[in-house]
């Protein structure tokens, strides 16, 4: 019994032996793919690498894949979108079945192989995903007919609504499917059908047709002679101008406008720098922000940010300007209604006009009040100047005097609602005082050289008195031949 177990155990040794050694040999031996693997659908089995590598190759040929819609059609090189597959990963993939694991397991692997056992290698692939988004974009801009928004007409007191209409786009993620489906591990690409989808409008005709009266409107003057001033306004008013706002949403002025620089078509006008005026790119915006701000407070919406300038605004009453620079003051305001509101600003001549049209159900007849709350006198600073004569003064600055104002919403029932409170500072005046002393300086020496050629004058005309000698000849007759020389006398006075 127990020499039969031994020679049992003997043999299955032996055989085990044989057998490893008959797959070491073989292993060793051959550079090929074993037996039964794929690549894809193509059997590599007995290749080598290179000619696995031919093989793929010849069967997988980067082509065109085609696209058709309706009577239209598009083919695309596969080589523009730098489509390849990734043959040399593949064969080294399927060259090492059975060769990168243990000595049991590859020997394991291999016979089942060569049972019957199929080992297949997926054949991946590349492409530039940007590439073929720009090739499907172009199909896009060829069939995509973009859906039309209602739009609102303002023509005179008339508001008029368009209608909306539907468009239908290219389904892209479904083509991306599709695209990637025809070229999984296909030798022959068929041509793929273009699915479309309808795109609905996002603003719809009966939605726009709630706004149907105008709910607040204010408007200011300007001087249109400032060419650059008048150019700010009018392109700031255009831009802002158009929007609809839906309920909840609220509006940014920095936003619709976006940068307002010389490149952005803004021009050099006077704007307020830290109180002064000075010259600046925009000058004139905040004219817009202020009639829109008036506008805004009578349509009964809610302001949100909103800051006051330095000093009074000419062209609306105190406490009903709003300032804004761009990235930093913003002028702000939300739709408090359950209805969309359109907003609509104008230039027309030398007035800025802005209106914002909605329901008729929040229409509030709503007036507006602003008051001075507090006058801040202004300080008075002194300065010296040495150079200007003592007793002598000159106003350098005449400052002003600063205020703090509050604007108010006034409802037809008598309701007061505080919209913003405003604080324009004072500026110092500057008087200046002269230290310089004058030193006294007698009248006397400038009388006399004043009076020099006045004592002259007797000495020129002696001559004149030494004609009596000349009387002693005709005694009698000479007092008439005197006038001509008291008018010659007279005649010498003035001409000194």
């Amino acid at each position: 019994m127990k020499k039969t177990t031994i020679l049992i155990t003997l043999s299955i040794v032996f055989v085990l032996l044989s057998v490893g050694i008959l797959f070491s040999y073989s292993s060793k031996s051959t550079d090929t793919i074993y037996d039964n693997v794929y690549i894809g659908d193509i059997n590599v089995q007995n290749l080598t690498k290179s000619e696995a590598i031919d093989l793929i190759n010849k069967e997988y040929k980067v082509g065109s894949i085609k696209f058709e819609y309706d009577d239209q059609s598009w083919e695309i090189d596969l080589n523009e979108i730098d489509f390849k597959y990734k043959v040399q990963e593949a064969v080294e993939s399927a060259y090492n079945v059975g060769r990168d694991e243990g000595y049991f397991k590859n020997m394991r692997k291999v016979m089942r192989l060569r049972q019957g056992n199929i080992h297949v290698i997926n054949l991946e692939k590349e492409y530039d995903e940007e590439k073929l988004d720009k090739v499907l974009d172009d199909i896009q801009d060829e069939l995509n007919k973009e859906p039309k928004n209602a739009t609102i007409r303002i023509q005179g007191n008339e508001i008029s609504v368009t209608q909306d209409e539907s468009g239908y786009v290219v389904d892209i993620e479904k083509l991306k499917e599709d695209i990637l489906n025809e070229l999984e591990n296909k030798k022959e690409l068929k041509e793929i059908k273009i699915s479309m989808v309808e795109k609905e409008a996002e603003i719809k005709y009966e939605y726009l047709r709630k706004i149907d009266t105008l709910l607040g409107e204010y408007s200011t003057q300007f001087n249109s002679s400032v060419a650059g001033r008048t150019e700010n306004i009018r392109l700031s008013s255009e831009r802002t101008s158009g929007i609809v706002l839906n309920p909840g949403e609220e509006f940014s002025f920095n936003n619709a406008t976006g940068k307002r620089g010389l490149s952005e078509g803004f021009k050099l006008a006077p704007v307020i720098v830290q109180g002064e005026m000075q010259e600046g790119v925009g000058g004139g915006v905040c004219q817009v922000s202020s009639t829109m701000f008036n506008a805004v407070m009578y349509a009964g919406l809610t302001i949100t940010d909103r800051r006051s300038h330095s000093i009074p605004s000419s062209y609306v009453d105190i406490g009903r300007d709003a300032t804004v620079v761009y990235g930093s003051i913003d002028f702000k305001f939300k739709n408090n209604y359950q209805n969309p509101i359109y907003i609509y600003n104008i230039v027309s001549g030398n007035r800025m006009i802005s209106r914002i049209y909605g329901n008729k159900a929040d229409k509030k007849n709503i007036t507006i009040t602003s008051q001075v709350t507090q006058t801040i006198p202004k300080q008075v600073q002194t300065k010296y100047d040495s150079n200007l004569e003592v007793g002598k003064e000159r106003i350098e600055d005449p400052g002003r005097d600063g205020y703090r104002a509050e604007t108010y919403r006034v409802y037809p029932d008598g309701r007061r609602e505080l919209v913003s409170r405003s604080v324009y500072q004072p500026r110092t005046m500057i008087i200046v005082k002269g230290t310089k002393q004058v030193p006294k300086v007698e009248e006397k020496p400038k009388n006399v050289s004043q009076e020099k050629p006045k004592e002259e004058k007797p000495k020129e005309e002696k001559p004149k008195e030494e004609k009596p000698k000349e009387e002693e000849k005709p005694k009698e007759e000479e007092p008439k031949e005197e006038k001509p020389d008291n008018t010659g006398q007279d005649s010498a006075q003035k001409t000194d």
